[in-house]
């Protein structure tokens, strides 16, 4: 028997390019099940430190993804032995995660993360999280991955998640 284990995954936030510290952002995930169940996990992204990296929407894609595995892996773990056949189906508005994580991390890695423009890759310990527990997953024999980019009519279940994550933390401006 195969299991199937589908997740709509999306990153969001606000004020993403601002020259200001203040962008904040959400990472939310959407396990859907059978009967239209749905479980959901996101992880609140606040405004940026003065040394840490300021939150941008890819930032908050790539937190997303990181979310999903983790809870994949964590999932996984806890079933018994023998490990069942499963496929894991991971659904992204995002075509930048899906084409760092599926087919441009192979040359960073050669290149020392380095891009075609001789400058670090943006997001490099977010990216290199995610590769990490996505290998760690598909290491296990019985899974497959499947992450795919849908248009975001298809990931609307998520973006409702981050959006609604947003809004409970986010603080009013004062003028």
């Amino acid at each position: 028997m195969v299991y199937l284990i589908v997740a709509e995954v999306d990153g969001g936030c606000r004020g993403n390019g601002s020259k200001e510290q203040d962008a904040i952002g959400a990472a939310g995930v959407v396990f859907k099940y059978k009967w239209g169940r749905k479980k959901e996990y996101s992880k609140f992204l606040p405004a940026a430190q003065e040394d840490g990296p300021q939150v941008t929407s890819n930032r908050a894609e790539l937190e997303g993804v990181i979310l999903v595995l983790q809870k994949l892996i964590r999932k996984y773990e806890r079933l018994r032995d023998p490990k069942p056949k499963v496929v894991v189906k991971i659904s992204t508005d995002s075509e930048h995660v899906v084409k760092c994580l599926r087919t441009r991390i192979f040359k960073w890695e050669e290149n020392g993360f380095i891009t075609k423009r001789e400058t670090p890759v943006a997001n490099q310990d977010l990216i290199k999280e995610a590769v990490r527990l996505d290998r760690e997953l598909q290491g296990y024999d019985t899974v497959k991955v499947k992450l795919r980019q849908v248009p975001r009519e298809e990931n609307t279940d998520a973006d409702g998640l981050c959006n609604r994550v947003m809004d409970k933390n986010s603080v009013p401006k004062r003028v």
